[in-house]
């Protein structure tokens, strides 16, 4: 037992990548056995030996032994395509055999045949993969459903009887019987359908949906633990119109990113309001958005400063901006930063804005009225009421506290405000799905998906 420890962690430190995954000590054992058995070897020697082949397992198929067994998932995938083009027959004969299939021939790969086949067997088997490597495997795979073809379709559709049988012939497998497996899976048949073009063509296509679904697997358990500490006021659907919006952003950068860089979120902005300057104006917002200071914004980061900007209480959303503008982080505002913020809100929450000349305007009589010291800096306390105390201003912090209530209000705005300055502040749900496709007309409600 202690060799087997030293054993397995030896490999886990000479291949980080892989590390450990439980179904590699049946391997090891296996191989043991087999190394001792038929080259006489012990001590030293024989964990040696037994660690070279090891390794010789973990670089033939590296990809079963991920930490997200990325390899045995598409594999497994690949077998259920090929057992449907082979044996046509029996995948008619009960509608969920694919699946079973799945169930069962998991620790096959994983295990390459040591877990649930007999010694004598998985040591047959062995020889071929240590010669052809993964198309061994899923050749002998196909062969022992093809050998047990029989049997499963008389189980008739029963799913508990199908899976008893899978079980228990593979266990109890005898010389002869391997010897018939190994046969079919040499057969010339075999080898014309389970060609190395053949696998690539179609591993390819399963590779790119098990990576899809394990992307999504793995944002859906972010996203589940931000619902639960509270930090998102999003539905699961607009979370997941988020996803998609994020993910396609993110591909379109010139190189695969762990999140979307400022000229990505300046792009999306742009297209939002369909002017350059919101675009140049939204850096104060990345800032704040992108918690960990790396220059990305993760799906997470995302998630989490559109839901205080775009569904906090109105008070989150004065936080978030004065934060945003807060640039030397002083804990106030200067007159510049005050109407660089201005200008930012109006651009970003009216279809046509006021001009720059009343922006200014009105930033510079709202802060010398909060500053009667001449100090040249207004604290947060007077950033509240300074804002709230100009109409339009205020109308950018208009709080949504539900999603429920989201829509009707922007549909009332809609049909009631037919001045200039009508307030377009899109939902979370439309603003980057808009924003990545063209550039619709300026001053078309329609056009603007509200």
């Amino acid at each position: 037992m202690d060799a087997l420890k030293r054993l397995l962690l030896a490999v886990s430190l000479n291949c980080p990548a892989v590390g450990y995954v439980q179904g590699m000590n049946h391997v090891a054992v296996t191989l043991w056995c087999s190394v001792k058995e038929d080259l006489e070897l012990d001590g030293l020697e024989l964990e040696s030996t037994v660690f070279y082949l090891l390794m010789v397992v973990c670089e033939t198929v590296p990809m079963y032994y991920s930490t997200n067994l990325m390899g045995t998932q598409v594999d497994t995938a690949v077998l259920g395509q090929l057992v449907r083009e082979r044996l046509p027959r029996l995948v008619k004969s009960h509608r969920d055999l694919v699946y079973c299939l799945a169930l069962e021939t998991v620790p096959w790969l994983v295990t390459l045949f040591s877990q649930t086949f007999s010694y004598e067997f998985t040591r047959a088997a062995w020889r071929d993969f240590f010669l052809q490597g993964r198309i061994a495997l899923l050749r002998i795979s196909l062969a022992v459903v093809e050998w047990l073809q029989p049997r499963l379709i008389d189980c008739n559709g029963d799913l508990a009887l199908l899976l008893q049988v899978i079980r228990e012939s593979t266990q109890s497998i005898t010389v002869e019987e391997t010897e018939c497996i190994l046969a079919i899976a040499r057969s010339s048949s075999m080898s014309r359908l389970v060609s190395e073009k053949h696998l690539k063509t179609i591993s390819q296509a399963h590779m790119e949906e098990v990576q899809r679904q394990i992307a999504d697997h793995e944002i859906r358990c972010s996203i589940a633990d931000l619902q639960v500490k509270q930090e998102i006021c999003f539905s699961n659907q607009e979370i997941l119109q988020l996803k998609e919006d994020f993910l396609e952003m993110q591909q379109q950068q010139p190189a695969m990113m762990d999140g979307i860089d400022l000229k990505a979120f300046k792009e999306a902005m742009q297209r939002v309001r369909n002017s350059k300057d919101v675009g140049d104006r939204s850096a104060p917002l990345f800032r704040v958005f992108d918690r960990n200071g790396d220059g990305l914004l993760s799906l997470t980061e995302l998630l989490i400063g559109m839901s205080a900007f775009m569904r906090g209480t109105r008070q989150d959303r004065l936080n978030v901006v004065f934060e945003a503008f807060d640039v030397d982080g002083n804990g106030a505002l200067s007159m510049e930063e005050y109407v660089s913020m201005c200008r930012t809100l109006y651009h970003l929450h009216y279809e046509t804005p006021p001009s720059d000349e009343e922006i200014v305007a009105d930033a510079q009589i709202i802060f010398q009225s909060l500053d009667p010291d001449q100090k040249g800096l207004m604290a947060l306390q007077e950033f509240y009421t300074g804002t709230l105390s100009k109409p339009m201003l205020a109308e950018c912090f208009a709080g949504i506290d539900s999603p429920d209530t989201a829509l009707p209000r922007l549909t009332q705005i809609k049909s009631q405000r037919k001045d200039r300055h009508c307030c377009i502040m899109p939902r979370l749900g439309t603003m980057f799905r808009r924003a990545m496709s063209e550039q619709q007309p300026a001053n078309n409600w329609t056009s603007r998906g509200i």
